[in-house]
């Protein structure tokens, strides 16, 4: 059954940069393919490399959101800069955006004309959390902005392990802080594109697995065709998004994301 997705669920469904940290790569036993690569700090190099985001990207995409209650379909138009800044609005399929969402230097903005309500406040998951699933709020800001993008999320810790192997056709490397797992990536070694990133949470659990599938190769950029995101140990996606049309978003500035509330309508802080 399609339903109309309400607009506090749009935020979520739609949804780098290598740290300055300590690295030890350990490259584990064979059976990788020829054209794999030297270790697994070379293939995150490899697809760090072909990603150089100067400017931006704007994008329309289809969103198909599945819950329990059932699918919702959707459509947004966003823009998108790493590391953390986001501007979304919905386009119904009658009348105007009913949502208007804006992220940058940790501040969230949201606006909804039809309620006349600006909400303001700092982009933490539990502010995130008063406009989406609970079970979404594990992907972080930070996190959501390279995923959208088809590109790893940063490596958080101070000392980092890297250990690389073949699974299967892919190369996957495993980035331990700690010795806990944080994150495992697949990479397509034959296109040097990244197919595949979990997250894991401390006790080791996996947050989410977003997968990306088809590039298109855009001036100096490689993009994903779709993007799906899976919360916890699920194989099934429970968001799955389908760009319409994406590209380099060109001579964008900070007030692009920096949301302002019309006149007369008094902003709600998200904080105490």
């Amino acid at each position: 059954m399609l339903k109309r997705l309400p607009p506090f669920f749009l935020i979520m469904s739609v949804f780098l940069i290598f740290s300055a940290c300590a690295i030890t790569k350990t490259q584990k036993v064979g059976g990788v393919s020829k054209q794999s690569f030297s270790s697994p700090l070379a293939a995150l190099e490899n697809i760090d490399r072909d990603n150089q985001f100067k400017d931006g990207v704007e994008a329309i995409a289809r969103i198909e959101v599945n819950t329990p209650q059932g699918r919702y379909p959707l459509k947004a138009a966003l823009v998108v800069k790493p590391p953390s800044s986001l501007r979304l609005e919905s386009m119904p399929i009658i009348g105007p955006a009913d949502l208007f969402l804006t992220v940058h230097d940790n501040v969230l903005k949201v606006f909804l004309p039809d309620k006349g309500k600006f909400y303001i406040g700092k982009a933490t998951t539990r502010n995130l959390a008063r406009f989406i699933p609970v079970a979404a709020t594990a992907l972080r800001i930070e996190d959501l902005t390279p995923i959208l993008l088809g590109m790893r999320p940063e490596i958080r810790g101070k000392t980092i392990t890297l250990e690389g192997s073949s699974d299967g056709t892919l190369y996957r490397v495993d980035i331990f802080s700690e010795n806990k797992k944080i994150q495992s990536l697949w990479v397509d070694p034959e296109e040097n594109q990244l197919v595949r990133v979990d997250l894991f949470a401390g006790d080791n659990s996996r947050s989410f697995s977003a997968r990306f599938i088809g590039r298109d190769r855009i001036e100096n950029m490689t993009l994903p065709e779709n993007v799906t995101i899976a919360y916890g140990d699920n194989e099934k996606p429970d968001i799955i998004i389908r760009y319409v049309d994406i590209g380099p978003a060109k001579g964008i500035d900070a007030t692009v994301f920096d949301l302002k509330p019309p006149p007369a309508v008094m902003p709600i802080p998200l904080d105490p």
